[in-house]
């Protein structure tokens, strides 16, 4: 579940803090466990690089947990830090432009909107 009142934990702080640091493992060993260059590790720990699929399978095999697990904390965070601000305005904005290609419909097939409204609701 994602976050309502804050943007979600990164998956490279949670690599850090809930698997690096705990199991006493440095960056370094990691990478070369991975075949990863250090670069990579060290940008995903420091919240600048993503978990790719590929890293997903890697950490998940390497931690014993899935590659899912990893992709949902890296789509979680790419979908709260990418949302756009002004989603009210554009909800509005579609909700004007159906009811305008709703309305020409009806009026070029002789219908009434408040029926073919109604249908919509109904079922």
């Amino acid at each position: 579940m994602i976050p309502t009142n804050r943007i979600p934990t990164h998956p490279g702080t949670i690599l850090l803090e809930e698997f690096l640091q705990p199991m006493n493992i440095s960056q370094e060993t990691l990478a070369n466990h991975l075949n990863l260059s250090l670069q990579q590790i060290n940008q995903i720990t420091k919240d600048k690089g993503s978990i790719t699929p590929e890293i997903a399978w890697l950490l998940s095999q390497a931690f014993n947990t899935t590659p899912q697990f990893w992709m949902n904390l890296q789509t979680n965070y790419d979908l709260a830090v990418n949302k756009p601000k002004e989603t009210n305005s554009l909800t509005r904005s579609l909700k004007h432009l159906m009811q305008k290609s709703l309305e020409s419909l009806c009026r070029g097939h002789r219908l009434r909107l408040s029926y073919v409204l109604g249908a919509i609701h109904v079922g």
